[in-house]
């Protein structure tokens, strides 16, 4: 890539706990727009049988969103990282802040922080608050130049950062409540499939489909810790 390319400033915050709250460690890398990459994807169940063609498959969920970025880090135009206190344009230094930040064991949780990850107005992924709520899953960087003492004066990072969020986040993302939506629901003691379909849909009525769906020969003896699934249904 060449270092001069076009850039542009993303925001990412480090938090500690998963609901981001408290005091976030906030820094700006300049990022190469041409290199961002949102991955995902939905899971289906396709009841097709074996020498048959295809027919209607039912959704299950939504599989996890990752979203992978290449950062430069460049001495002649270096931009005090707010917070952190450098005081050089070291990229040394920037590199290991960087690992210190995204990848290394936070002391007090033992885990590496949770982070927001901003690019102006233009949201990465679907994630709440117009934010990837994320944590880094992989960092790879090299030197691209250094001075003639070896010391590196441009280096590029690339980073795959992977969605998490706190169950209050998710809840407000997918809208757990609404019947509308696929459902994975832990069966209890003594619970039954009428009872789980009232649960979600408000009607009893429905255990026969979510039997279907899930394969069930025998819905009256439902084994305790067994996930089913409540698929979206026309009613």
């Amino acid at each position: 890539m060449n270092i001069t390319a076009s850039r542009v400033p993303v925001e990412i915050r480090a938090f500690k706990d998963i609901k981001r709250t408290g005091k976030a460690n906030v820094f700006q890398l300049d990022g190469d727009p041409s290199s961002l990459q949102i991955s995902a994807s939905n899971a289906y169940d396709n009841p097709s049988t074996l020498n048959s063609i295809s027919g209607d498959i039912t959704y299950q969920r939504s599989n996890t969103t990752r979203a992978s970025m290449r950062f430069i880090l460049d001495a002649y135009e270096f931009k005090a990282l707010s917070d952190l206190k450098l005081d050089t344009p070291d990229v040394s230094k920037q590199i290991k802040q960087l690992l210190s930040l995204l990848y290394t064991m936070e002391d007090s949780s033992h885990e590496p922080n949770y982070l927001i990850l901003k690019w102006g107005d233009m949201p990465i992924g679907d994630s709440v608050s117009g934010g990837f709520y994320c944590r880094l899953e992989s960092i790879e960087y090299h030197i691209v130049s250094a001075d003639e003492q070896g010391k590196p004066i441009q280096a590029e990072v690339n980073c795959a950062f992977i969605e998490c969020l706190s169950k209050q986040q998710r809840d407000t993302k997918v809208k757990k409540n609404s019947p509308d939506l696929s459902h994975i629901r832990p069966v209890q003691a003594k619970e039954t499939l009428p009872f789980k379909s009232n649960e979600i849909y408000q009607d009893p009525r429905y255990y026969l489909e979510v039997a279907r769906v899930n394969g069930l020969d025998n819905f009256r003896q439902l084994n305790t810790g067994d996930n089913l699934i409540f698929p979206p249904l026309e009613r």
